[in-house]
């Protein structure tokens, strides 16, 4: 086997010759690097000798496989622990089969889902509705039946809330959480904390179908002015009513930073982290909209996020508490159901009815059209005519003088 001083530079400049290649590394005794055969995928692992004399391969994961000076701390480490005696390969063996989905679960919460934008309602979700009904059980023993089951529970409504009642029976909420633990089992997997995943070809357990509830413009009037007699704290309200000026999504607003938002420029400035398409996006704010905003600055004087928690003024109100809100204030309004992503909707088909130009619609909904220039290299923001947009829309929800 060919053996390279190995750098940085020249691990990043591997390219492959078609078949697969294994590169030891002459400064590190044991440790490999292997590029596939198609050149996309770079690999460390560690040959040691364990106590019966016999050669063995552990892959490097994680933090381990890192970089090359991580590759190679882990190799002394590793040959260290084999040089002591010790069985690694039989340890690994016996430590998943003791670990347990709960375990599995702490890991990924852990070290994954707070690189997620929903990473809270990731971590709620299982939380709630896996732990509770599988966590005991062993990792690598959890079956295609099991999974199964449990989403079928939840999509009926039969998952028990602790407090002597059922949670809410939703197809939705069992399609998410079927992502949630898929993305748990992956994990898992490729750490090596599993040997395989019981959601392999499993299918969801629910059929989506998009909603196609459209709120008329007489309807966005109506939960506007039923909006400040709702039994609902001012926070929630606001919110809405952001939401609704805004056309903006519910984890945005609910969750918008005090340092986002530039009152002399009239904008919300939201970075890349808490945009779904990892794109800095910016939202002009209508006059309506920042009447709300600068309603909601005094009840925020000590926080640094415009809606805070009322249970804790450190973190923002949830956007699930949104959804949940309004849910049952929906007697209030009395329309027929609806929740406050059909503002996007409304705000969507109300724009292109009065003639506004469908990459400014699409601006306004921050969604990236599909073709390679507007995703790759057309990053212009529009934000003039996002403005006029938002301004014009506000006037129709709000002006009575042209239509019903």
């Amino acid at each position: 086997m060919p053996k390279e001083a190995l750098t940085n530079k020249m691990v990043l400049a591997l390219r492959s010759d078609g078949t697969e290649q294994q590169i030891y590394d002459a400064r590190q005794r044991g440790l490999v690097l292997r590029v596939s055969p198609k050149g996309d995928r770079l690999s460390w692992s560690v040959v040691y000798t364990n106590p019966a004399g016999k050669k063995q391969r552990q892959t490097l994961r994680g933090s381990d496989a890192a970089s090359l000076d991580a590759a190679r701390k882990a190799a002394a480490r590793i040959l260290g622990q084999a040089a002591d005696g010790r069985d690694l390969s039989a340890e690994r063996r016996h430590a998943k089969a003791a670990l347990t989905l709960s375990d599995l679960l702490d890991g990924y919460i852990e070290s994954r889902a707070p690189e997620l934008r929903s990473g809270r309602e990731v971590a709620r979700r299982l939380n709630t509705f896996v732990r509770p009904a599988l966590g005991d059980l062993k990792a690598a023993e959890i079956e295609r039946a099991n999974v199964a089951d449990l989403m079928d529970r939840i999509k009926l409504g039969k998952v028990e809330d602790g407090k002597g009642g059922f949670y809410r029976a939703s197809a939705a909420t069992a399609n998410r959480t079927f992502d949630d633990l898929k993305a748990v089992f992956g994990w898992g997997v490729d750490r090596g904390k599993i040997p395989a995943s019981p959601m392999t070809r499993q299918k969801r357990p629910a059929e989506t179908k998009a909603r196609e509830r459209v709120l008329s413009i007489a309807e966005c009037r109506t939960i506007l002015d039923r909006l400040p007699t709702v039994s609902m704290s001012a926070a929630l309200k606001r919110i809405l009513g952001l939401l609704l000026y805004t056309g903006a999504r519910a984890s945005e607003i609910a969750e918008l930073r005090k340092s986002e938002i530039d009152l002399d420029a009239a904008l919300i400035r939201l970075p890349a982290s808490r945009v779904k398409n990892a794109r800095a996006f910016v939202i002009p704010l209508s006059e309506p909209a920042l009447d709300i905003v600068r309603a909601a600055l005094p009840a925020a004087e000590q926080s640094d996020f415009l809606f805070p928690s009322p249970r804790d003024y450190g973190k923002p109100i949830d956007g699930h508490a949104v959804s949940t809100e309004t849910r049952r204030a929906q007697p209030h309004f009395g329309l027929p159901h609806w929740t406050a992503h059909d503002f996007r909707r409304a705000v969507s088909t109300g724009l292109g009815e009065a003639g506004t130009p469908p990459h400014i619609v699409d601006r306004v909904l921050n969604h990236v059209s599909a073709g390679v220039t507007e995703r790759h290299y057309n990053f212009a923001g529009y934000v003039n005519e996002h403005r006029a947009a938002l301004e014009a829309w506000g006037k129709m929800i709000t002006n009575r003088k042209n239509g019903a």
